[in-house]
């Protein structure tokens, strides 16, 4: 029982640091953007936290979208 639950939580854990990678069309982005995302969202705490978080993920799409046009 404690084997099952250890071995899940590794391949959720493993599969959101394989997500932060992402582009969009790959299968893991949704998790990016829906879980990984949100959760790093939650864990800013103050609202200063909250401004650089909001920034930091607007950057993201930016550099997404440079890179998909790149390609």
């Amino acid at each position: 029982m404690y084997t099952t639950i250890a071995l899940a939580l590794m391949v959720a854990v493993g599969a959101g640091f394989a997500a932060e990678h992402a582009m969009p069309g790959n299968p893991l982005y949704t998790m990016k953007v829906t879980v990984n995302e949100n959760v790093r969202a939650a864990a800013s705490l103050s609202t200063e936290a909250k401004a650089k978080w909001e920034a930091e993920r607007a950057a993201r799409r930016i550099e997404e979208m440079a890179r998909l046009s790149a390609e």
